[in-house]
């Protein structure tokens, strides 16, 4: 293994351990359940000197956001993302709505039904989007600083090995 590897592989390990600090830190750290999945997900590669980073595919969304179809939220105003014409499906937001405790009443007093209550989620996420986190844009803008002497270090050293 050689030094650039030795250190792509502290400077990964760095990203993946903020990026989980930083998903429960902002309370973010996983499903609709709080499972952590999108937390245990976070995983990288090294292939020819190069990292990959891997996680659920909803992280993308909550990194960078997801725009509205009605407004956005600043932080996610240099989304590439956008709600158009699909709505996110109502279905996925009957368990969190439980765990969460959410039980609004109508002007009555009685309960809301659970499916008119994960519509209205679901619609008002379609229309203001998802709030951008930056757990992982962060984490990297954090790293490169601490690895990036260290990096060309290595690889001028790995070079003039080899020569």
């Amino acid at each position: 293994m050689n030094e650039l590897t030795k250190i792509l592989e502290k400077y990964a390990q760095y990203v993946v351990d903020k990026s989980r600090a930083n998903l429960k830190k902002g309370g973010k750290n996983g499903t609709s359940d709080k499972s952590g999945k999108l937390s245990q997900s976070i995983e990288y590669k090294i292939v020819n000197d190069k990292v990959t980073f891997f996680s659920e595919n909803y992280g993308s969304f909550l990194d960078q956001g997801v725009k509205g179809s009605k407004s956005t939220y600043p932080e996610s105003s240099a989304s590439p993302f956008k709600y158009t014409n699909k709505r996110p499906p109502a279905s996925v937001f009957d368990k969190w709505s439980i765990k969460s405790g959410i039980a609004p009443r109508d002007k009555k007093g009685r309960f809301m039904k659970r499916k008119s209550l994960s519509y209205l989620i679901a619609n008002s996420i379609f229309k203001k989007g998802i709030r951008a986190t930056e757990f992982f844009t962060k984490a990297q803008e954090q790293a490169l600083p601490l690895f990036e002497d260290d990096m060309l270090d290595a690889f001028l050293n790995d070079n003039l090995k080899t020569e």
